[in-house]
C-alpha cells in the first residue's frame, strides 16, 4: 500500500466513492456528501485540505483508506479551540457541526491497522514535519480509534487522548414506543407522560398539528419553517445558515432526513431534526420557540419524534448528539465519551513545545481539579461565619 495526498475532494480517484458509501452506512457525518457542504459553507479563509488517501499498489489503485485532513489545525469543536495553532498543524476535516469524525476505513478490512501504519508513516515523512496533529469527535468503541493509538505511538508520535465532548444515548434494540416509554426511569416517564396529556390536549383544541418531512418533498417550506422556530429559539443563531440549509437538503436527498415540526395556530413552534443512517438515530438538532414555551413544545416535538423513529423506523439506537444538556437526561439513559487524540512529533522543537504546553495544561486543569473540594469547604465555613 502506498499514500497519495489529494488537494480537494474533486481530484479523488473513482474508487474512493465505493469507501465514501460504505462509511455512510455508519454515519452520516462519515459521507461525501457531509464533508463537501462543510467544506463549501463553514471552512475559513487560509484553510488548505489535505485528503491522505491509502491505496493498493496494485493496477487502478484501489482506495484501502482516507484522512480527511485541514491545515492549519481547526479550533472549532475541538481541545485547541483556546490555544494557538502554526502553520504546521494539521486536524481531521471538523467544525462545531461535526457529530463523528474517522479516519475513513472499512472495518471489516483485515488490513485496517496497517492502513492506518501507512498513515502514520506517511504524517511522519511529511516535510516540513507536522508538528501538531489534532482528531477530534471520534468514536472511542471504533477499531480504528485503538489503531489510532497504537499505530502512531509506534512511528515514534506521543498521543494523547483526551474526551472531546459526551454523549446521550439509548439502546432501543427490538424497542417499540411503549416498551422504550415503559422502560424510562420513573421521574422520565411522569414528565413524558406529562408531555402526552399536554400533546392532546392541545391537539384537541385544535391550535396544533404536526408534520414529518422524510424527503424531498416541500423541502422548501420544510426549511423555511424550520429556520423560522431556529431565529425565536432560545438557543444561540446558528453561525453557519447556510451548512444547516445543505445539510437538510443532503439528508432529504439520502433518505435520511426526519424533521418533525409541531405548529400552534398555524406557526412554525417547535422542530426536531433527526438523521437515520445504520439503524441509529441522531437528534442533531431541537428548537422551539420561545412565545410558545408554557405549551411545551419543544418536548412535544421530542415525543412526537421518538414516537415515529422507534415504530416507523424501528432504530436500534436513539443518540442525542454533542453534549450532555441536563433536559437530554429525560429521555434517554445512557452516556459515553466522544474521544479526541492530540499527536505531537517530538523530533521537532515546534512538536516539543506544543507538548510542554499541552502538558502545562494538563497539569493545571488537575491541580484545580484537585483543590476544588477543599476551596469550596473554606468558603463554605467562611460564608457559616459570616
Amino acid at each position: 500500500m502506498h499514500t497519495n495526498v489529494y488537494p480537494n475532494l474533486a481530484a479523488l480517484p473513482e474508487s474512493y466513492m465505493a469507501l465514501f458509501d460504505e462509511s455512510a452506512n455508519i454515519c452520516f457525518s462519515y459521507s461525501r456528501g457531509w464533508f463537501e457542504n462543510l467544506i463549501n459553507t463553514v471552512l475559513e479563509d487560509g484553510v488548505d485540505l489535505r485528503l491522505y488517501g491509502v491505496e493498493d499498489e496494485s493496477p487502478g489503485g484501489v482506495a484501502r483508506g482516507l484522512l480527511m485532513a485541514r491545515t492549519p489545525a481547526s479550533k472549532r469543536g475541538s481541545i485547541l479551540r483556546t490555544r494557538q495553532t502554526s502553520s504546521r498543524t494539521l486536524s481531521g476535516l471538523t467544525a462545531f457541526q461535526t457529530y463523528l469524525y474517522a479516519i475513513l476505513i472499512r472495518q471489516s478490512d483485515p488490513e485496517l491497522n496497517s492502513i492506518v501504519r501507512v498513515l502514520a508513516q506517511t504524517l511522519r515523512e511529511d516535510r516540513p514535519n507536522w508538528h501538531l496533529i489534532d482528531l477530534a469527535a471520534l468514536d472511542a468503541e471504533s477499531p480504528v480509534y485503538s489503531a489510532i493509538l497504537d499505530e502512531f505511538r509506534n512511528e515514534g508520535f506521543v498521543v494523547k487522548p483526551y474526551v472531546n465532548y459526551l454523549n446521550r444515548y439509548q439502546d432501543t434494540e427490538n424497542r417499540t414506543y411503549d416498551d422504550y416509554l415503559s422502560e424510562r426511569p420513573k421521574g422520565a416517564r411522569k414528565s413524558i407522560k406529562e408531555y402526552t396529556r399536554l400533546e392532546r390536549r392541545l391537539s384537541e383544541s385544535g391550535r396544533t398539528r404536526s408534520e414529518l418531512f422524510d424527503s424531498t418533498a416541500e423541502i422548501d417550506r420544510a426549511i423555511a419553517d424550520y429556520e423560522q422556530v431556529a431565529r425565536n429559539s432560545w438557543k444561540p443563531p446558528e453561525a453557519h445558515p447556510e451548512f444547516m440549509r445543505g445539510f437538510i437538503r443532503y439528508c432529504a436527498a439520502s433518505g435520511w432526513l426526519r424533521l418533525q415540526i409541531v405548529y400552534v395556530d398555524d406557526e412554525p413552534a417547535a422542530t426536531v431534526l433527526a438523521v437515520v443512517t445504520g439503524g441509529r438515530a441522531v437528534i442533531f438538532r431541537n428548537d422551539y420557540n420561545v412565545n410558545f414555551r408554557k405549551l411545551s413544545v419543544g418536548s412535544i416535538a421530542i415525543l412526537q419524534a421518538l414516537r415515529h423513529l422507534l415504530d416507523a423506523d424501528k432504530v436500534r439506537e436513539l443518540d442525542y448528539g454533542r453534549d450532555d444538556e441536563p433536559y437530554k437526561h429525560i429521555w434517554m439513559s445512557d452516556i459515553r465519551q466522544r474521544m479526541g487524540v492530540l499527536v505531537f512529533c517530538p523530533r521537532t522543537f515546534g512538536g516539543l513545545v506544543a507538548l510542554c504546553q499541552h502538558s502545562a495544561v494538563q497539569l493545571k486543569d488537575e491541580t484545580i481539579r484537585r483543590l476544588k473540594p477543599a476551596l469550596q469547604a473554606v468558603a463554605s465555613k467562611v460564608r457559616g461565619r459570616s
